[in-house]
């Protein structure tokens, strides 16, 4: 009964500033957003062709560039109109610009033999450039075979592609085209799969922007939750009835993590039920976000509390709370992409060295190449270790709602095959142990204290 009475006077400090009902309000107008979504199955010939142009966007009015243009023309489904990800298909890609001397200059802006590091090899020729880029804006076809097709513009490649089949079996998998609001047609930048679109939904609206957004106004909101019962008076009320001050400290605390858990739990499972009724894709994996999401905002609120109980300031409690959020979770991320990019200049240097003819390349050497210096990228591991783990429970969010979303070469696409840096028991033991000590130091500051 008691913690019931201290979460209903919570309650009623969160809606008398009618910040619960906005939130609510636009978890309310994300629902209808994903209500309004529909999809149209892309056609194997506005992807390609799609893809195409967009990768010779800049380059058709750039002289340096050979203006250069890409698409394909003469599409045919060779096969009885079965679904596109069961068809074989036949079609001409080209590769043109004004003349021979542009084609020369296209072919060296758009080889992708270019090195990182400023050194190449020979350009390739303009017949391996469009296999390349076809096969890289297409690479469900399979069955592929190419026949070269002479053309009579000196500035022009062209060649012919037969396909049977692709490695598409799940109808999910295969591209659309998303419609906002029933009709219109979002641009190709958009397009998709199905998967892939239920994923943006719950990985990038709601697990990024909706909860980084709910998790702001959830730590400006509660942060006053602690000053409020410490102002002078407000405490005398409390532990005139039967109750510790440290009990009551806790009941607090728990009453902000409800706060959040009942806010997570009306926007996540709306937005499931949505999807699912939109598009049939039901993922467990996205219901556990609100126990993520609830733990994600109790590493915050424990910075929160003990600043509130060691400063009785809710605009410290508030710009403490952000300040160690974001260098907390700042120092996760400049760790990360420094990994990847020391990871990348490797792989890089090793595969130009093999097309150089080099075989056994000296790790060292390929070391020596690294944008990042290892004493950085060291320092930054070290500190990341032992923070409370905000970017990794981020990070890890977001493979959970792809592992329930995606199918395996989607994953393999967005690297999450690969290990992450940290898993869950190492996450959630070290994060635990911090808002344990934030809790025994706020416990201990409200014992100490006289009023």
């Amino acid at each position: 009964m008691r913690f019931i009475a201290i979460m209903i006077d919570s309650y009623k400090e969160a809606v008398s500033g009618w910040v619960l009902q906005t939130l609510m309000i636009l978890a309310g107008l994300l629902m209808i957003f994903v209500i309004g979504l529909s999809f149209e199955p892309l056609s194997p010939e506005d992807d390609i062709d799609r893809q195409l142009r967009l990768i010779t966007l800049f380059t058709h009015n750039d002289p340096n560039a050979g203006k250069a243009e890409m698409g394909v023309e003469n599409f045919i489904q060779t096969n009885a109109p079965e679904p596109y990800m069961k068809g074989d298909y036949k079609f001409e890609a080209y590769l043109r610009t004004p003349s021979k001397e542009d084609l020369d200059k296209a072919r060296e802006v758009l080889d992708r033999n270019q090195s990182p590091f400023g050194e190449k090899l020979p350009p390739a020729s303009g017949e391996d450039i469009v296999k390349q880029y076809v096969k890289d804006s297409a690479p469900y076809l399979q069955n592929v075979t190419t026949e070269t097709v002479k053309s009579d513009k000196p500035g022009e490649v062209r060649v012919k592609f037969t396909t049977k089949g692709t490695d598409i079996d799940d109808p999910l998998a295969w591209k659309s085209k998303p419609k906002l609001f029933f009709s219109w047609t979002t641009g190709p930048i958009f397009w998709m799969s199905l998967r892939q679109a239920v994923y943006r939904v719950e990985k990038t609206m709601v697990n990024d922007i909706g909860a980084w957004l709910a998790m702001l106004i959830s730590v400006v909101v509660t942060a006053g939750f602690i000053p409020n019962m410490l102002r002078k008076g407000s405490l005398d009320l409390y532990i005139a009835k039967p109750i510790g001050r440290i009990e009551l400290l806790l009941y607090k605390y728990v009453g902000g993590l409800t706060f959040v858990f009942l806010l997570a739990a009306f926007t996540v499972g709306g937005v499931w039920l949505v999807v699912g009724l939109r598009t049939g894709v039901w993922s467990p994996n996205f219901l556990v976000t609100i126990f993520v999401l609830t733990f994600y905002f109790a590493i915050l609120y424990a910075i929160s509390t003990a600043m509130a109980v060691l400063t009785r300031s809710t605009l410290v409690a508030i710009l403490v709370t952000i300040l160690v959020w974001g260098l907390v979770y700042g120092i996760g991320f400049a760790h990360d992409t420094c990994e990847t990019i020391n990871k990348e200049s490797k792989k890089n240097f090793v595969k130009l060295k093999k097309q150089q003819g080099q075989e056994g390349v000296n790790p060292e050497d390929a070391k020596a190449v690294q944008p990042v210096p290892e004493w950085v990228e060291n320092g930054l591991y070290a500190a990341r270790k032992v923070l409370p783990r905000t970017y990794d429970t981020d990070v890890l969010s977001g493979r959970l709602i792809a592992k329930g979303v995606l199918t395996d070469k989607e994953m393999k696409d967005k690297k999450y095959d690969e290990e992450p840096s940290s898993d869950w028991p190492e996450v959630l033991i070290v994060s635990f142990l911090h808002i344990a000590g934030l809790m025994a130091l706020a416990c201990w500051r409200i014992t100490s204290r006289d009023g």
